[in-house]
């Protein structure tokens, strides 16, 4: 990385540079005149996925009237060039042409001709391609096509046969790597120079090979110091005059350091990789860190922050409260000899690499950040491993499966995250842990009979409110309570978990509820309350009005045996499980009521192929009506309203063909009324009113025989009334309050007079074009005024005024057959 010293540092340089040039730039640069200098690369392969940067600096007197080109790839056919703009209000702005995808912009970067260094860094993944600046992105770009990068790869100059566009200054540390480098990977080659055998690393010029300012006319070819697979040729010199300041090697005129540059400390790169990724630059204390290549202070007599070594490698990370922020970077394990993290109170987000389950890891300490996702199973697998503390993030998942052969481990500490699944019976053969701690969770399920040996041991398992008693791990520990081996009924586990996950202990009735291993009351005589079974297997499970508090667990669909599922006007809120869509058997589902249940209405409903009865109504369900339902065709009662549900009406409602009520009113339902609706034959009652339903009212409605009740009112309908729907006079209606229908969905007028009925309206103009006199004869089948919808047929230019107020064109004479309704 090219990083300006301060202002004495730089006397000494250009001091010392005078007198021994060669001597004291190590780092050396390639001067660019500005007139025909270039460093040609050929390019034997295409890539779709590549990384190039390069340094560059600009002196702030330019060469004016071109793009000064610091690298560009391609042939003269499609080809990309990244450059500075030439003189103008831009000039000195970051350019980029892309021919392929004709992108030529510069973009609003400020001047680089500023005598200072900067790196521009392009990205290609496939379609997507990257420009950057100094580690920021300047701009994004796609293309379906791939560049055509085969042929040359030029430094200082266009890819066309021509000299024009050249760089004018100093370039260097070029590299080509035949991947599309991480942000991470780019964040590093901006903060360290490479090696030279960095994995996918093909080409990189460092244009060290020259004297500084003096004769270099025996060369003709710069060398490529990257030795991975397939490396790129040496860069060709052509036109430099290889004496003198300009057009030569040469010491910098502006003194740069490169951080990382001959770094060979094993922990180097993960310790960079590290700072970059947790925002190290904006740590509460980075002392020390990236300053120098002795991390552990060998030299120094001083560690950077934090770090604990042993034989001059990395042990441990003790990072507290350090304004950490970010995430841990998979190249943490290159910290092989790495023991102890200790990240606690930081801000941490992400989760848990799994490069981690490599190194040998003692202590694992993330406590107290916003860390999340599930934790790597083979982290469990960590035979050093002998505290481990993740408490106090968002982390997700089971609960870690720690091997049994750990003679180690002796602490754990995940609570206070959103764990779930039940505590792993292997926890009670863990042989030295004398410390667990999992409240604060999302645990379900019972106490294993093998978790017994940790009664004796420092635990604290309250606050899962899917646990026996919330947690109660003493009441176990006493008595047994929740002891899985102790209920082996098939329904127990389930009936457990429904009890603790909605606050069984406050409800109205929990009578027998947990209190025996005997739901259906064999033994008792008497089941516990709302329950009924057959052959020792709850069938009907009625807990309506009683306080239900709480998520329906996954576990609700584990009743293999159930019938009815009435659990309405509660306290129930969360999603409804996809696992209803297991209960094969059910024929009445009954939730509504419960007002704070939300989501969707789940797709796997549709294999409720025997159920009759689904109430959802009064609730917060939102999204659209699964089309999927359409398939319960033994449906009888639908009840929807008063949720928050949208989109439009299935059309495959029409196969559920024994409905007798579909209730959707007070939601927010749209589209038209599908006219599949009319196979309905057993429908009783429909109401889909006070939603936002369009279109007309489908004449289909008017044969379902058993109607009796149809509220459409409070929607936005439109069009007049079939007179198939003469048959919905006699039954009890409601079209009102829809703008668009005769008369605001006035249906009785249309019953009483057959005002608003949609007929056949023949209209015979005769005259002549020229006159300005025409006569109209009107056939109409019933009486009234004229209301025209469309015209299906009419010729151009002359208007001629109908009563109703309606113009229509007329030219010479015709017949025009229009549709009509009376009024």
């Amino acid at each position: 990385m090219k990083n300006l010293t301060k202002l004495s540092i730089f006397f000494f340089i250009l001091f010392t540079c005078k007198q021994t040039i060669k001597a004291q730039c190590t780092n050396e640069a390639l001067y660019f005149d500005g007139d025909d200098d270039q460093v040609n690369i050929n390019l034997s392969s295409s890539y779709t996925e590549f990384t190039i940067s390069a340094w560059f600096y600009s002196p702030s007197a330019t060469n004016g009237g071109h793009e000064d080109r610091i690298f560009s790839l391609g042939n003269t056919g499609p080809r990309l060039e990244i450059g500075l703009e030439k003189a103008g209000p831009n000039a000195g702005h970051l350019w980029v042409y892309d021919q392929l995808t004709g992108l030529n912009s510069n973009f609003p970067t400020g001047s680089l001709h500023d005598d200072s260094w900067h790196q521009v860094v392009f990205r290609r993944n496939n379609s997507n391609r990257v420009i950057l600046l100094d580690n920021v992105m300047i701009h994004t770009w796609t293309s379906n096509t791939n560049t055509d990068n085969s042929g040359r790869f030029v430094i200082g100059d266009w890819a066309g046969g021509s000299f024009t566009g050249e760089f004018k200054g100093m370039i260097d540390d070029v590299t080509f790597h035949d991947i599309a480098l991480t942000d991470i990977q780019v964040t590093d080659l901006y903060s360290c120079s490479p090696v030279g055998n960095e994995p996918n690393l093909i080409g990189y010029w460092t244009f060290e090979n020259g004297d500084p300012g003096n004769n270099n006319i025996s060369l003709t070819t710069t060398p490529n110091i990257a030795s991975g697979l397939n490396s790129l040729a040496d860069g060709t010199l052509q036109n430099f005059a290889l004496t003198g300041t300009t057009s030569n090697f040469v010491c910098p005129v502006s003194p740069y350091v490169q951080a990382c540059n001959g770094c060979t400390h094993p922990d180097q790169v993960a310790l960079d990789s590290f700072y970059t990724a947790t925002n190290g630059a904006i740590w509460i204390n980075n002392t020390g860190w990236l300053t120098d290549c002795d991390p552990c202070g060998i030299t120094s007599g001083t560690p950077w922050h934090g770090i604990v070594c042993q034989n001059d490698r990395v042990t441990e990370l003790n990072l507290v409260a350090n304004g950490l922020t970010g995430m841990l970077p998979p190249e943490m394990d290159q910290l092989t000899s790495l023991e102890r993290i200790n990240f606690t109170s930081n801000n941490l987000t992400g989760s848990l690499p799994t490069e981690l389950c490599t190194l040998p890891l003692e202590y694992i300490a993330v406590f107290s950040n916003n860390m999340s996702g599930d934790v790597p199973p083979c982290i469990a697998d960590i035979l050093t491993l002998e505290l481990i503390s993740l408490a106090s993030n968002s982390f997700t998942g089971a609960l870690p499966l720690f091997d049994i052969d750990n003679t180690n481990l002796w602490n754990i500490r995940l609570y206070n995250n959103d764990f779930t699944g039940g505590i792993p019976p292997e926890y009670g053969d863990i042989p030295a842990l004398t410390d667990v701690l999992l409240y604060n969770n999302q645990l379900t399920g019972c106490f294993d009979s093998n978790l017994s040996s940790l009664c004796t041991v420092n635990y604290d398992f309250t606050s899962n409110v899917g646990l026996p008693g919330g947690g109660d791990f003493v009441a176990f520990c006493a008595n047994g309570t929740g002891d899985c081996t102790v209920c082996n009924h098939a329904d127990f586990v389930a009936l457990e978990v429904l009890y603790n996950s909605t606050n069984g202990n406050n409800w109205i009735n929990n009578t027998g509820w947990l209190q025996d291993c005997d739901p259906c009351g064999i033994a008792s005589g008497t089941p516990w309350f709302g329950i009924v079974c057959q052959n020792d297997r709850v069938t009907e499970l009625d807990l309506s009005s009683n306080d239900l508090n709480g998520t329906l667990p996954s576990e609700i669909g584990d009743f293999s045996n159930l019938t009815v599922l009435n659990l309405r006007f509660n306290l129930l809120n969360g999603s409804i499980p996809n696992t209803l869509g297991n209960l094969s058997n059910l024929i009445t589902l009954k939730l509504e009521g419960n007002q704070q249940i939300n989501g969707t209405i789940p797709i796997t409903l549709e294999n409720l192929t025997a159920l009759e009865e689904l109430n959802l109504f009064n609730n917060q369900l939102s999204g659209s009506i699964p089309a999927e339902l359409g398939s319960l065709t033994n449906l009888k009662k639908l009840w929807l309203q008063s949720n928050q549900l949208s989109g439009s009406i299935p059309v495959t409602f029409g196969n559920m063909i024994s409905l007798e009520q579909m209730i959707l009113p007070d939601n927010q339902l749209s589209g038209s009324i599908p006219a599949e609706l009319g196979n309905l034959h057993s429908l009783i009652d429909m109401d889909i009113s006070f939603n936002q339903l369009s279109g007309s009212i489908p004449a289909e409605l008017g044969n379902l025989p058993n109607l009796n009740s149809i509220r459409l009112e409070n929607n936005l309908l439109s069009g007049c009334f079939d007179s198939n729907l003469f048959s919905l006079c006699t039954i009890n209606y409601d079209f009102s309050d829809n703008t668009g229908l005769p008369g605001g969905g006035d249906f009785a007028a249309f019953c009483i007079t057959g005002i608003g009925e949609c007929c056949q309206l023949t209209i015979n103009l005769t005259g002549d074009i020229s006159s300005d006199t025409y006569h109209a004869d009107m056939e109409l089948s019933s009486t009234g005024a004229v209301l025209l919808d469309s015209i299906v047929i009419f010729k151009a230019e002359q208007c001629i005024n109908l009563n109703s107020g309606f113009e229509v064109q007329v030219g010479g004479d015709f017949t025009a057959e229009m549709e009509a309704c009376p009024n």
